[in-house]
């Protein structure tokens, strides 16, 4: 999840001016819009492709990380005291 919200997030800083540049040229607000959007949806394939993550290496390791978090939570939880609802209280 922390990847594709690190995506979105790259994503939208990259194409927040891409409406008001496009009006400057002289679109329209429908075309200004459609060229906004379609912009926005190639930015994000390019992100989540194996090129955008070698050039935004930083994604990768972000992936790595909650990676690293949902094992060591898989790992606790295996160890967890399986009695009753007290023990496990304890536990934590």
């Amino acid at each position: 999840m922390g990847s594709k919200l690190s995506m979105a997030y790259m994503t939208g800083i990259t194409t927040a001016g891409a409406y008001g540049e496009a009006k400057e040229a002289g679109a329209s607000d429908i075309e200004a819009g459609l060229f906004t959007l379609g912009y926005t949806a190639a930015e994000f394939a390019l992100l989540n492709s194996d090129l955008g993550k070698w050039i935004l290496p930083e994604l990768k390791s972000d992936k790595r990380h909650w990676q690293a978090v949902v094992r060591k939570l898989q790992a606790d939880t295996k160890m967890m005291p399986k009695d009753t609802p007290a023990d496990k209280i304890k536990w934590y």
